[in-house]
């Protein structure tokens, strides 16, 4: 096997242990603040809320910053916020989640679903 072949296998071999931990992690449970329900993260909606920063001066603001990450239960449909150590975790698998929105100043656009 030449040098190429070993480099082909080898991304192949890290893109299946790739897939094998994103399946993984999207068993893992996040848990509804109010009624107390376990849910996977595959099968609950994630929304990234955004702030806005405005104009000021004439080179400052006029910006978007990344919020809070939260979640909605899928039984009460409460809004969860992920504000624990497993909160940075959590944004890490933004895209194992079912559905994910992208909310700016209240609005929510830009939705997708991870298949």
């Amino acid at each position: 096997m030449n040098l190429d072949q070993t480099i082909k296998k080898t991304k192949q071999i890290l893109s299946n242990l790739r897939k094998q931990r994103d399946e993984k992690n999207s068993r893992k449970f996040v848990i509804c603040g109010k009624c107390k329900k376990k849910t996977q993260i595959r099968k609950t909606v994630f929304i990234q809320t955004h702030w806005y920063v405005t104009p000021e001066g004439c080179c400052g603001g006029d910006y978007w910053n990344v919020g809070e990450a939260q979640f909605l239960c899928t039984k009460c449909g409460i809004r969860n916020r992920l504000l624990s150590e497993k909160s940075k975790e959590l944004v890490a698998f933004k895209l194992l989640f079912y559905k994910v929105f992208e909310e700016h100043d209240g609005s929510i656009t830009y939705p997708f679903v991870n298949i």
